[in-house]
């Protein structure tokens, strides 16, 4: 199981390059296709414009989160 969960590391890596709405929500279908209702998808919202959340929002995405502890 490690090997899908660092691919799902470097998936989230690639996502915050994302600069489109289009290739967000591809992605955000692709990340929920291969999880397949396995595990809860938690975006990660820090930094990230309100309209890109909202986007994801709008798409279906309920789980939000940010981690402000190490700073």
């Amino acid at each position: 199981m490690g090997g899908a969960r660092e691919e799902m590391f470097r998936h989230a890596a690639r996502m915050s390059a994302i600069v489109t709405n289009e290739e967000l929500l591809r992605n955000f279908a692709a990340v929920k296709q291969r999880i397949n209702n396995r595990a809860t998808l938690v975006a990660v919202s820090k930094t990230k414009p309100a309209s890109l959340v909202q986007v994801l929002y709008d798409a279906g995405q309920r789980d939000f989160g940010e981690n402000y502890v190490q700073e």
